[in-house]
Parts: structure tokens; sequence; C-alpha cells
């Protein structure tokens, strides 16, 4: 990591001081947050400079008055604005372990890959510190994890297609360990019960995120360890198969790469026929002919819906 690199990373730590870095201090930062979400900036609801966090009530305050309100937008806007706000506790948290890690105090044993790898990763935490800074300092880790466990799912239900693809990609993981046991068992067993109806809504419009995670479902060789999803029925295989194929031919290249080598051993599962896939394939071609031939290639594998500004997603 260079030095200029490494004197910014250092400014931007004390710039996140106060009650954020007090938390950095406190916290293990073993909880890593999903797939997140700022102040959208073509909404016009940019960063506010104080901090919504540091006004009176903070973000619970602020939820709560958007939940009244009972408009979807501003309570999509809800998540968003709190995942963002977990991500840029987690990139000080990065920084910190950064400038504390004691291989930065000798750099010449490290190969070029790594060094590159290292200069990537810091310039990522300044990246997102310095984007998030004016509206998440402040904020309470717990706050934000409840913030945005009851505005997602409240966005989901009511249908937006944006929570309901963050509510399966996230899962309950990003917020187990910031909140009571009482709410973590609520929490996983909300998934239980919605998990499958969202994924059948996701599918059918064949998202491409949530359709290659239904295709891992299917491929995946169980590890022999209990998990929340094993009462979850499996999702619909032709409505999998298709969603799979479209995501695959709007993928980046190595993308697509990974994404074919799912399906050819989805076809060893059995769980579809011959007629079945040549079918959904024609299916799937067809609709990205009609609907995105000549876009851009997409990231299948971030979840960028989660997030109020695309570049913000890992």
């Amino acid at each position: 990591m260079g030095r200029h690199t490494y004197k910014i990373l250092a400014a931007l730590l004390l710039l996140a001081g106060g009650s954020t870095y007090l938390w950095v201090r406190q916290e293990d930062g073993s909880n890593r947050p999903a797939p997140s979400q700022a102040a959208s900036v073509d909404s016009g609801q940019s960063s506010d400079a104080s901090g919504i966090a540091e006004q009176p009530g903070g973000l619970a305050h602020h939820w709560e008055a958007t939940f009244a309100s009972g408009d979807v937008d501003a309570i999509v806007l809800a998540f968003k604005q709190a995942n963002d706000c977990l991500l840029y506790h987690a990139a000080v948290n990065g920084m910190r372990s950064m400038l504390e890690d004691e291989r930065r105090g000798d750099l010449s044993n490290e190969t070029v890959e790594t060094l590159r790898m290292m200069d990537a990763e810091s310039a990522r935490y300044a990246f997102v510190v310095e984007r998030l800074e004016g509206f998440c300092k402040g904020s309470d880790k717990r706050q934000l994890a409840r913030v945005l466990s009851n505005a997602l799912f409240e966005a989901a239900v009511r249908g937006n297609p944006d929570a309901q693809t963050c509510f399966l990609l996230m899962g309950p993981t990003p917020w187990l360990g910031s909140r009571l046991i009482t709410e973590e068992a609520a929490e996983i067993e909300r998934h239980i019960r919605h998990t499958s109806g969202f994924t059948q809504q996701a599918l059918q419009r064949a998202d491409p995120r949530v359709s290659v995670q239904a295709l891992h479902r299917y491929v995946n060789t169980p590890n022999g360890h209990a998990s929340w999803t094993d009462t979850v029925p499996m999702p619909d295989p032709v409505l999998t198969w298709r969603g799979a194929r479209l995501a695959a031919l709007r993928a980046l290249p190595d993308q697509r790469a990974d994404v074919e080598s799912l399906l050819a051993l989805f076809v060893k599962t059995g769980a579809l026929s011959p007629a079945d896939i040549q079918s959904a394939d024609r299916w799937a071609q067809d609709t990205f002919e009609r609907q995105f031939r000549g876009e851009g290639a997409i990231n299948v594998c971030s979840a960028v819906p989660c997030y109020s500004s695309p570049e913000l997603a890992p």
C-alpha cells in the first residue's frame, strides 16, 4: 500500500471519529453488512451533511415517520439508507484493521498482486467513508439493523422488487449478532415464512441475481450442517433455469462462464426434462433479444439493488 494511500486512510479514520470510532474500538467487525444502501443522488435525497443519525431521534425517528407516511418509495429509501450506513461502519472498521496490520510495516516480502489487492481494498474503504461520512456519522449499528430489517420487510411485503430481491440475497445473516436473541429468532422465522413466496415472484420476473441464487440451491452439495433454509421449499425448476439462462446472457463474461457451469450441473440433477430445458432456453434467448440486446453486461454477483447508488455495491 503506497505511503499516500496510507496517509489518506489515517486521515479518514480520524475524520470518522466520535461515536463511530468508539464503536469500531468496541466491536470485532465480524458482522459484515449486506448489500447496502445510501441516500440516492438520482432521487434528490443525497446525504445530508449534518448526518441524519445525529439529528434528534436518529434513524429510528426517521423510520417511524417514513412508515407512518405509507410511501413505499420512502420506505425503500429508508432500508437503503440504513444499509449504506452499515457499509460505512464496516469500511471504518476495515480501515482501522488495515492501519493496525503489522504487515504494513514492511511490504518488501509481499507480491505485486498482493500489493495491488491491498491498494484496491484501501481505495474502496476510502471511497465508502468519503461518500457516506456526512450522512452516517454517529449512527448506531443496532438501530441500523432494526431499521434495515423492518423497512426492507415492509417494502418487500408491499411488492417492491428491489426489496424482495434484497430480502432474498441478504438473508437474516447481515444483522444477526447486532440484535437481541429473541429478535434474531423472529428474523429467521420471518425469512422461513416469506422466502419461498418472494423467490417465486422474483423468478417470475426473471430477476438475474435471485435466479442465480436459486440455481445454487439446486447444485450445491449439502454440507451436513443444519440451516434455516432446510425447511424452505425448493424454487420452481423451470423458472430457475430460464432466469439463470437469461442471467448468463446478461452477465459479465467471467460470470457468464460460471453460471453456464452451474447450469451444466443442474442438468445432472434430473429436475428438468430435455423439452423443459429447450423451452426455457428459447424463452431466455427471445427475452434477451427483445429486452436486453445492446445493453451493457451486468454484475449478477453484486447486490446492486440493495444500495442507494450502484457504485456503493461491493
